[in-house]
């Protein structure tokens, strides 16, 4: 009796054992995808990249696209490392056009996608006109490049001509839009603030 007892014991040690290591293989799996800069993010990172969003889009709407265009900068492609330095004369200008041409009204940051210090998406609908009885709504979509260097966040315009390719793939964009909108209700219950 004693060695049906032994092994009936052995046998639920070994499967709670093998269990214990199939779920921590899971779980590395399932956070596998994640960079080492992603995991080690906190929610301060986050409010910060969406407070220079705010403030940036804040300037474009009141027509203060000088000091729109001054909140941009631009990372080095060939050295990311570097630190990013404002956009020169040329280049703000360049911005300062875009901006008055656009004519923006509102925004809405539709994700938040980071991945690594000096490569991260952030995908905005820019509105330069609400819909109405008599038309649609026109808009627009900015994509910005939000860098982390020496614990502070910059903002990057996402520029192709520079290299900076889109690090969300088409086909994912979708559910993290829809992911992004249940975070922001769930913060916005949580706190009782506004964060868009």
């Amino acid at each position: 009796m004693k060695s049906k007892a032994s092994i009936i014991t052995l046998l639920l040690l070994f499967s709670i054992t093998a269990i214990s290591i199939m779920s921590c293989g899971s779980e590395q799996k399932q956070t596998s995808n994640r960079t080492e800069f992603e995991e080690s993010l906190t929610n301060s990172d986050s409010i910060a990249v969406r407070d220079l969003i705010d403030k940036f889009f804040t300037a474009a709407i009141n027509e203060d696209y000088s000091t729109a265009a001054a909140m941009l900068y631009k990372i080095d492609p060939e050295d990311v490392d570097r630190e990013p330095t404002v956009l020169d004369n040329e280049e703000m200008k360049g911005v300062k056009v875009m901006l008055s041409t656009l004519g923006i009204t509102s925004y809405k940051i539709d994700y938040i996608k980071f991945h690594q210090r000096y490569s991260n998406e952030v995908k905005c609908t820019a509105i330069m006109q609400e819909a109405s009885d008599y038309s649609a709504e026109i808009k627009t979509h900015l994509y910005f490049k939000p860098v982390a260097f020496l614990g502070n966040w910059v903002l990057c315009l996402m520029n192709s001509s520079t290299g900076d390719n889109p690090i969300v793939d088409d086909s994912e964009r979708d559910s993290l839009e829809q992911q992004y909108k249940s975070t922001v209700v769930e913060n916005d219950t949580v706190s009782g603030e506004n964060l868009n």
